[in-house]
């Protein structure tokens, strides 16, 4: 918007300058604005912008708190008087493209009566409209008065295009003051939205001027800016809460709570320290009481986490046992078994070996002895099918007990089947 305001201005062929009396206007008002943020945060960490118009929609110039604020959080070692020389180097750098004029102050002694009277009727002046009355700020445009009144003192001021030089501010009150000084001429202190429609009329119009135009129509002056009673209030309210001792995250939540109980329930309060005190008392009572249900929580999170542990451990421990206990059973029977399979495997074998010896035997004196040969001619057929059978039978024994599955002697084989069963 000032960017457009300037090219229109320099397109129209105006001359923008300053004077000494602008240039120290605004150092001396970055000062004390500087200060006025120093008294309110000292060494507190700032608190978003956000909650400072929450609580204070009228906070005292607070463009300058949210410089401060966004040049704090990429500046957090510096301090205030770093601040203040970062914004004059800004001034300085920007006021560079314009040209500049410096004049000696009318507080001299050639002008000291008129200078004294005119500042006496300006502060009387501004304080009817409520502004701030401050003696530098008023020097500053009483002289700068005077200076515009000398530029033009040679000139016929009832034509716009007589006069040629200009004070554009955003100071309504000022411009007031000077159109009432100066009744029936054309006013010199104009406001940037009237300029700039001035320039309109005489100039070529484009989107970008109609734009700018009702954006300084938009801007705020002051002159109609009359605190309300719950304003002073909740200005009080924010200093009380910026002197606290908290975190700026806590003096937040502590804005937006006050807040909210300023709208709803429409307050009267008597003793702004009083009631900022209970309702911190209250904050801090109320966190204190969920960080104890949170401990609470915790602790009571954690025995049943123990309990747990606890019960999975007996669980563990009684499967364990239950287990160990079974395997034991299982190795008991397992090891009766085998040794019941290597006794019977043994009967076995020696049923077998003595039917094989006999058999032998008999066929030894069958072909050796003649006698026992006629002998066992008569033998009854049925004994030497019985003979042979037994010794079938021994065979077929011997062989299966060499069968690890028949009447085995395998651990792992026998536990897996005690298993099963």
């Amino acid at each position: 918007m000032i960017k457009l305001f300037i090219e229109k201005c320099k397109s129209a062929g105006i001359t923008l300058k300053y004077t000494n009396y602008t240039r120290d206007e605004m150092l001396n008002t970055i000062s004390n604005y500087v200060k006025y943020l120093k008294s309110q945060f000292r060494h507190s960490e700032p608190i978003s912008g956000e909650a400072i118009k929450t609580i204070a929609p009228s906070f005292k110039n607070f463009d300058f708190y949210e410089a401060y604020y966004v040049w704090q959080k990429q500046n957090p070692k510096k301090g205030f008087n770093e601040f203040r020389e970062f914004l004059e180097k800004r001034v300085t750098t920007n006021l560079s493209q314009f040209g500049y004029e410096s004049n000696e102050t009318f507080e001299s002694k050639l002008t000291r009566t008129e200078f004294n009277l005119l500042t006496s009727e300006l502060n009387e002046y501004k304080k009817g409209f409520g502004k701030d009355t401050s003696v530098e700020p008023i020097k500053h445009d009483v002289n700068s008065y005077m200076f515009m009144r000398k530029k033009n003192s040679n000139q016929e001021k009832n034509s716009f295009m007589n006069v040629k030089y200009y004070f554009i501010t955003l100071d309504k009150v000022l411009v007031n003051w000077s159109s009432d000084k100066n009744k029936g001429d054309i006013p010199t202190f104009v406001l940037p939205s009237v300029w700039y429609s001035t320039l309109l009329k005489y100039k070529n119009r484009t989107e970008n001027d109609y734009g700018a135009f009702c954006k300084f129509l938009s801007m705020t002056t002051g002159i109609e800016d009359v605190m309300s009673s719950q304003e002073e209030t909740r200005k009080e309210i924010l200093s009380t809460i910026l002197e606290l001792d908290e975190k700026a995250n806590y003096k937040e939540e502590l804005i937006y709570r006050i807040d909210k109980k300023l709208r709803e329930e429409n307050l009267q309060i008597e003793n702004v320290d009083e009631f900022v005190d209970n309702e911190h008392k209250s904050l801090t009572d109320e966190k204190v009481s969920i960080a104890t249900q949170d401990v609470k929580d915790e602790k009571d999170l954690e025995i049943y986490r123990i309990k747990n542990e606890s019960q999975k451990k007996q669980e563990d421990s009684y499967n364990q046992g239950l287990a160990k206990g079974q395997n034991e059973i299982y190795d008991r029977q397992t090891k009766k078994i085998i040794k019941r399979n290597n006794i019977i495997r043994k009967i076995i074998k020696t049923f077998v070996c003595i039917g094989a010896t006999c058999f032998i035997v008999l066929l030894v004196f069958v072909f050796i002895d003649d006698k026992w040969n006629q002998k066992f001619q008569k033998i009854n057929n049925y004994a030497l099918a019985i003979d042979l059978i037994i010794n079938c039978v021994s065979i077929i024994l011997n062989i299966l007990c060499n069968n690890p599955k028949f009447l085995s002697v395998d651990e792992k084989i026998i536990k897996a089947k005690v298993i099963e069963n």
